[in-house]
């Protein structure tokens, strides 16, 4: 059994999204009050490809030492008119590029689902979002409780959490980590604000042999069964 760590950065934005604490490696992205935020990592399997092996996935789980935390104002004139924070963490075996994860990861409404193939913007890449590319991952929503929100400590709550992926063999010399999020913030009022925990995410699977050579490279080439 192996297990494929990767550990991301906390990130804390202030009412006008700016990074106030954290954020290594983090890409944001800002329109309105709108604020959007993505790290990915990469992992190398090109020594195990080489040998023959594929990697059969398990389970997929995600360790931090707290939930978020944002402040929506809830309660005053100023109040964020969605008061959520909606969270990604994805294994890929496609690098996911930044207009597909802002445009249409990241989408207010109509987040992308994966394998369902509508685009929420005319022109867009869609093949980032084949259904088997998708190997394990993990959408949640949290929301504002009032009763912690109005006394400036900011702790939301869970109120979804879904697994997502096709769990297909791996054949690819690569797999992507990507951890993403949205918040909508109220820019012109100061109390506003969003803290994202460090996080470690662990991918657990095992490395088999493949049947033989026909087999490993239909896996490492064919999109259809989880390898490009």
């Amino acid at each position: 059994m192996t297990t494929l760590s990767v550990s991301t950065d906390n990130i804390a934005i202030d009412n006008a999204g700016a990074i106030l604490r954290g954020g290594w490696n983090w890409e944001t992205d800002i329109v309105g009050y709108a604020n959007k935020g993505w790290t990915r990592e990469e992992v190398d399997l090109k020594g195990n490809q080489l040998q023959g092996d594929v990697f059969v996935p398990m389970a997929f789980t995600t360790q931090w030492m707290e939930p978020p935390q944002a402040n929506f104002g809830i309660g005053g004139v100023k109040a964020s008119i969605y008061p959520m924070i909606r969270l990604f963490d994805l294994w890929t075996t496609k690098k996911l590029t930044d207009d597909f994860i802002k445009d249409e990861l990241l989408h207010l409404t109509d987040p992308y689902i994966f394998g369902i193939g509508i685009p929420n913007l005319l022109v867009t890449t869609t093949d980032d979002g084949e259904y088997n590319q998708l190997i394990l991952g993990r959408a949640r929503t949290f929301a504002a409780d009032t009763a912690i929100d109005q006394i400036q400590m900011g702790f939301n709550r869970l109120v979804d959490d879904t697994m997502l992926g096709s769990s297909s063999v791996v054949g690819s010399r690569t797999l992507y980590y990507t951890r993403a999020y949205y918040v909508y913030l109220n820019s012109t009022d100061g109390s506003q604000f969003m803290d994202m925990p460090s996080q470690r995410a662990n991918l657990t699977g095992e490395f088999v042999k493949a049947h033989d050579l026909e087999h490993l490279q239909t896996i490492a080439s064919n999109k259809g069964v989880g390898g490009w």
